[in-house]
């Protein structure tokens, strides 16, 4: 092919991209986290408050979302093993029913 050579015998360079300049996200303060831990104590509150921070939105920082999401992901890990124990122990209790309960005569 022809040389890679433009208008007056100059080299050709690839055009440089140059990524986006990043925008400065205000990060959570402790009043955040703060006010977060109380709407964790409102019983039903609490789960409409936690999936609507992690899905996220203008009025959530996004240090909040991805705290509000790793709060998710614990809880879901919590229950995931509660039920996996709670199989477990109603085996082993189906297993061996008169090393466990009452026998009634």
């Amino acid at each position: 092919g022809p040389p890679p050579y433009g208008r007056y015998g100059q080299p050709q360079y690839p055009p440089r991209y140059y990524p986006m300049p990043r925008v400065k996200e205000d990060p959570a303060t402790v009043g955040d986290y703060l006010l977060f831990a109380l709407f964790m104590i409102i019983p039903v509150f609490n789960l409409v408050y936690l999936i609507l921070a992690a899905v996220g939105g203008p009025r959530y920082k996004p240090s909040m979302t991805n705290f509000a999401r790793a709060v998710l992901i614990l809880l879901a890990i919590g229950i995931v093993i509660v039920v996996i124990l709670g199989i477990i122990l109603a085996v082993s209790n189906a297993a061996f029913p008169s090393y466990y309960g009452y026998k009634f005569y």
